[in-house]
């Protein structure tokens, strides 16, 4: 990994979704550096060029997304070592834990997402529509589900919701 650009991890990432014949539904780059900013360069997308050295954080996040289905995107934070990478993201990552219906991520949503809502939109919990498919309106913005919007905030997106720009 280290003096790959963030386009060759791109181009790879591009490849084996063109293999699983998904890549007309990968909407957006594959992931991106993390510092001071949640996303800052280097990107991992198209024509970036940075080189990746040793000490850089980076998010590797693909995703699909198809069009009245659904979409599913998984994010892995990694430490670029002098010999290739660490991976620091400690989730699990089978398929049954990362189900919203099910698992580790169920768990969490059903713990968590109550108080995250409550405490950073100040809506008391009782009044949040957790139905599927429900989304709710709040200072401006929506928080809603990830069927219907795109701009996530990826430990909330996990959880069955996630933040997006207003509706």
């Amino acid at each position: 990994m280290p003096g790959k650009t963030g386009a060759e991890i791109d181009t790879a990432a591009h490849e084996i979704f063109d293999q699983e014949q998904v890549l007309p539904h990968v909407l957006h780059r594959t992931g991106h550096g993390l510092g001071l900013e949640h996303h800052e360069a280097p990107y991992s997308s198209a024509g970036d060029h940075t080189r990746l050295e040793p000490g850089m954080v980076v998010s590797v996040e693909p995703g699909i997304y198809v069009p009245k289905v659904g979409g599913f995107r998984h994010s892995d934070t990694v430490l670029v070592t002098n010999n290739g990478y660490r991976l620091l993201t400690r989730t699990p990552t089978d398929i049954d834990s990362m189900t919203i219906h099910n698992g580790w991520f169920r768990e969490t949503r059903n713990r968590l997402v109550g108080r995250l809502v409550e405490k950073s939109l100040h809506f008391p919990p009782q009044e949040l529509p957790m139905q599927p498919g429900a989304s709710l309106m709040a200072r401006g913005g929506c928080l809603g589900n990830p069927l219907r919007h795109t701009s996530v905030a990826m430990p909330l997106m996990t959880s069955g919701l996630m933040f997006c720009r207003p509706c």
